[in-house]
């Protein structure tokens, strides 16, 4: 699997994980529905200037866009947050992939 189309899977998950629509993500990041749509299609590539954009719109390191594997990028999900609303750190979601 290639950089595109991880960073194209993850968007998507974690689009939807936000109950988010193209057009309501597209708004967020200032952009054309039609551009998410392509990145999710991987008819374009995500400008490393639109990973930070993503990252400040979901709260999370744009870094965890590019985890490679399907299963672990859900996992990552679903600890995003701990009980006090942290954020956790990269190297804590790679920690606990390294362990899984």
């Amino acid at each position: 699997m290639d950089i595109t189309e991880i960073v194209a899977h993850n968007l998507k998950t974690i689009r939807l994980h936000y109950n988010h629509s193209q057009q309501d993500l597209a708004e967020l990041l200032g952009i054309d529905k039609g551009r998410v749509s392509k990145y999710e299609n991987m008819k374009v590539e995500v400008k490393v200037s639109t990973l930070f954009c993503i990252g400040k719109v979901y709260e999370i390191n744009p870094l965890y866009m590019m985890i490679d594997s399907r299963e672990n990028f859900t996992i990552w999900l679903t600890l995003a947050k701990d009980s006090q609303n942290h954020y956790y750190s990269i190297m804590n979601v790679l920690d606990y992939l390294e362990n899984y």
